[in-house]
């Protein structure tokens, strides 16, 4: 009898402990399909930003540059961030310009080498004008961006302003050069002014305590 009892007893726990299995088993696969469902919503919540990114490479698409020389009209493939170098280079090549000697001009104002069709804010409808500066007048207009001074130049017969990047450690003969390749002045016959004081063309911003943003009067001399 007693083996009987033993025998149901050793039974039971079996039973019990399949059910315990089972039981385990079932929220193992519960457990494992809430993971999967919580991974799929995580995928689809973040795959969103993939599609902004495709938007700012549809934003950065080619822009067709114009550019005015002599009488052609020279168009170039630019995308929005691309520099202007680019185009220098080109131009050159199609020209057979030294690149160093062309000056781009967009809107009264020097694009620099390193300037974007972004940083320029430019339209399909704008045209820049292209100049060709001798080798005597070549100038190096790369600007340190931690040394750039934003330097608005005034001559007395206009009232319109003429903005120009300089290096802050460079003589503003730079800039007096700029203006008058952009202006088809005489060099010799400029002279710059500072609350009516004349500066030399040999000073530097930094020599002249010239901050960013300031105005100076340019004086043409007959």
């Amino acid at each position: 009898m007693r083996g009987v009892h033993r025998l149901l007893e050793h039974t039971k726990k079996q039973t019990m402990t399949r059910k315990a299995r089972k039981a385990y088993n079932n929220l193992t696969a519960a457990r494992h399909t809430l993971i999967v469902d919580e991974y799929q919503s995580l995928q689809t919540e973040f795959s969103e930003p993939d599609v902004i990114c495709l938007e700012d490479d549809e934003d950065n698409s080619p822009l067709t540059v114009r550019i005015k020389y002599g009488v052609k009209v020279h168009k170039f493939k630019l995308k929005r961030n691309e520099m202007f170098e680019k185009v220098r280079i080109e131009m050159g090549k199609r020209e057979g310009i030294n690149p160093h000697q062309i000056l781009l001009i967009h809107k009264d104002k020097t694009v620099h080498r390193t300037d974007t069709p972004d940083s320029l804010d430019l339209d399909v409808a704008d045209i820049l004008e292209c100049h060709v500066v001798k080798d005597s007048d070549v100038i190096d207009d790369h600007v340190d961006e931690f040394n750039c001074l934003t330097i608005y130049v005034q001559s007395k017969n206009s009232k319109q302003k003429q903005e120009y990047k300089i290096d802050k450690f460079k003589p503003i003969e730079v800039l007096l050069r700029k203006y008058a390749l952009q202006n088809n002045e005489e060099l010799s016959k400029l002279r710059l002014q500072f609350d009516g004081d004349e500066l030399d063309s040999l000073d530097t911003p930094e020599d002249l305590d010239l901050e960013d943003g300031f105005c100076l009067d340019i004086i043409s001399t007959s």
